[in-house]
């Protein structure tokens, strides 16, 4: 059996040192605080973690169980930065000296040198807490329907959304608005807790964040709101509202609010209006300081002044749509818009209301903006049900030795940040990301190699922990996923027994003991749901002896071994739901005079779809679900000058892309492609 290489061995150098670098991509900044919350953690760190800070930060060095790494190499951070678009044109020079605070590995991970494999090896949780306003709540409902649009505000403190993903679309400059912590809470909601909030005053910026444009059907917008003052006033002040893409001046949805002399609050909607009588208001039943659940309903109907909009105030998370608490009544007076972007609002000084707001979902079902979505899109960093563009990257460019930077690239929003995980060294180090918190997200992580055993080290994208686990021999593969069917990825590994079998070791997160599948075949090892009962099913993709594919499948719940002769044995296994039945479907990849060549066996009918794409001798296959539609694209990355992804849909052939990365990145996408 050939293993994948690993990601390490396929990485080069980034640049000379001489070199002004050109990133997409923008430095995780961590602040003063954040950096002295993590440190007064004492005694719980994995391993021997380590940050690169300024002088400023000298004075957490004393903090036990820490290690300052020296500097790995040259550092470029303030050089100048270079952002292109799509089609490769300069749209702006940032340059910026940025002090990068972040957390990386030192050298080595704790071995014990008298420990045996499958000893029950304790998983070490919550050993580094880096963001603290975080809930325990946990989200028991599933959406079938993946949201248009999540912001749970989980950038840094002080980040303005206009460095965000979003857009300032009147006063931009003025009094901005900032993520803030802490995070708006009610119990059931999925955005409850997670990450920061933003405020809203008066006499500002107002900005505006797009979603893929809605012209049929209806389009929900929730979010959670806390107000801490509002006007008396007829109708008090608009704080959100929905918008066409662009944006321009066509204000649809707006929620108001106002209160009385009792300070007893009220929220008001509108189609479009702005003043009385044709803004419908609640009556004065609810109180200042308490988190509601606020969802606005947009509902398309056909002709060109009859859409109408509702509203649903709620402290609680209803399962079912209930009726509206109050319905729009400026419908007939009112222009319709195809629904394509959300905004905040800070109005007048008079008569805008002081909130926070938090959790923002967009989606075209209730469901979809009240409950969480399991994102099945490999690499769905932000769980949108979208793969996201993800390179990495030598920390040290020309020089070896330096630690492994993970630039992301969110696909809907294009929002980008770095995080430094991982030792760039091809001996030790492989790649291991996967949603092990089941929060819909994929956590990065990484494999490290001991002189005998190996060990997992995560970053919990849920809470932003630090998660470990010892799994395995270095001589392994990992391969974690969903084998024990609870939402959650597994640390696993896979061992070729030398016999013609593969053993599968893996730890459920609620477990301290390791379990073990068996596959009486060896090859390449694979994971995916083949029979889409939401339990990941041993694979592995080897020659048949005659110099064809053959896939080895054992399904959970018999379990069940499948063998299917496909392919080519030289092939690439590139196994993924491309048909969106909720199954994975076996798909190989093959060099066609110089063309990749993908065939996929669709599991929905059996039948055999070829398509042509990516070249073969400067692209390496990336697939997943770019889209969001719940069928895998086929995808390459090129790694010219100017990294770049090139996407294309089975069947109906949509072609689209995004430019991110630089010649010699690794895509993370590619470490899941298997060679025989």
């Amino acid at each position: 059996m050939k293993k994948r290489p690993s990601a390490l061995t396929i990485l080069k150098p980034l640049i000379d040192a001489s070199e002004v670098p050109r990133l997409y991509g923008t430095m995780l900044a961590k602040t003063t605080n954040n950096l002295q919350r993590f440190h007064l953690v004492r005694n719980r760190i994995p391993g021997n973690l380590c940050y690169h800070a300024p002088k400023e930060f000298s004075r957490f060095r004393c903090v036990r169980n820490l290690t300052v790494c020296p500097k790995p190499g040259s550092n470029n951070d303030a050089s100048p930065f270079y952002f292109k678009n799509f089609k490769g044109e300069v749209m702006k020079r940032i340059s910026f000296a940025a002090w990068v605070v972040a957390l990386i590995f030192c050298v080595g991970a704790f071995v014990d040198t008298h420990a045996q494999f499958g000893r029950a090896l304790p998983k070490m949780r919550e050993s580094a807490k880096v963001n603290q306003n975080q809930s325990s709540e946990s989200v028991t409902t599933v959406a079938a329907v993946p949201p248009l649009l999540i912001e749970d505000f989980t950038q840094p403190a002080g980040t303005a959304l206009t460095s965000a993903g979003w857009t300032a679309h009147s006063a931009g400059g003025t009094n901005p608005i900032v993520v803030s912590a802490p995070s708006l809470t009610l119990s059931g909601y999925p955005g409850s807790g997670v990450g920061g909030a933003v405020s809203l005053a008066t006499s500002g910026e107002d900005d505006n964040k797009t979603f893929a444009t809605q012209s049929t059907g209806d389009v929900y917008a929730a979010f959670l709101v806390t107000v801490s003052d509002a006007a008396i006033d007829p109708i008090g002040g608009y704080f959100f509202h929905l918008g066409p893409d662009p944006i321009g001046t066509t204000f649809r949805g707006r929620v108001f609010i106002k209160k009385d002399a009792s300070n007893n609050i009220a929220f008001g909607i509108s189609k479009a209006a702005t003043a009385a009588p044709d803004v419908a208001f609640t009556p004065f039943s609810y109180s200042l300081n308490t988190t509601y659940l606020i969802v606005v309903k947009y509902s398309i109907v056909a002709g060109t002044t009859n859409d109408t909009v509702q509203m649903f105030v709620s402290t609680t998370v209803p399962a079912t749509e209930p009726a509206p608490t109050v319905s729009a009544t400026d419908i007939a007076t009112q222009g319709d818009i195809s629904p394509g972007s959300v905004a905040l609002r800070q109005g007048a000084a008079a008569t805008s209301p002081t909130v926070r707001v938090d959790g923002i979902r967009v989606g075209t079902t209730w469901d979809s903006v009240t409950k969480a979505f399991i994102s099945k899109a490999p690499l769905d960093m932000d769980g949108d049900g979208r793969t996201d563009y993800v390179v990495l990257r030598d920390s040290n460019g020309a020089t070896a030795g330096g630690f492994v930077d993970w630039y992301v690239n969110l696909n809907a929003s294009s929002a980008f940040y770095k995080v430094q995980w991982g030792i760039y060294d091809v001996n030790t180090e492989d790649l291991a990301p996967a949603d092990y918190d089941g929060d819909g997200k994929t956590d990065i992580a990484v494999w490290r190699k001991g002189a005998s055993l190996a060990t997992f080290y995560i970053i919990r994208s849920a809470d932003n922990t630090i998660d470990q686990d010892q799994l395995g021999l270095s001589t392994d593969q990992p391969l974690p996923a969903d084998y024990s069917g609870d939402g959650k990825a597994d640390t696993a590994v896979v061992r070729n027994n030398g016999n013609g079998t593969s053993t599968w070791y893996y730890r459920p997160n609620t477990s301290v003991n390791y379990s073990t599948i068996n596959l009486p075949a060896q090859g390449s090892p694979l994971v995916g749901d083949y029979n889409g009962d939401g339990t990941a099913d041993p694979a592995a993709f080897s020659d048949d002896g005659a110099g064809g594919g053959r896939f080895n499948i054992l399904l959970s719940g018999g379990p069940t071994l499948v063998v299917t002769n496909f392919g080519q044995g030289t092939d690439m296994a590139a196994p993924g739901d491309y048909d969106g039945d909720g199954k994975s479907d076996i798909c190989v990849i093959r060099n066609v005079g110089g063309t990749y060549t993908w065939e996929y066996k669709r599991s929905i009918d059996g039948a055999v779809v070829s398509d042509s794409w990516g070249l073969a001798a400067t692209d390496s296959p990336t697939p997943g679900d770019y889209n969001g539609d719940g069928k895998w694209d086929y995808s390459v990355w090129r790694g010219n000058a100017q990294g770049e992804f090139f996407i294309m849909t089975p069947v109906t052939r949509n072609i689209f892309g995004r430019q991110w990365g630089l010649a010699g990145d690794f895509p993370v996408a590619f470490h899941a492609v298997a060679n025989t």
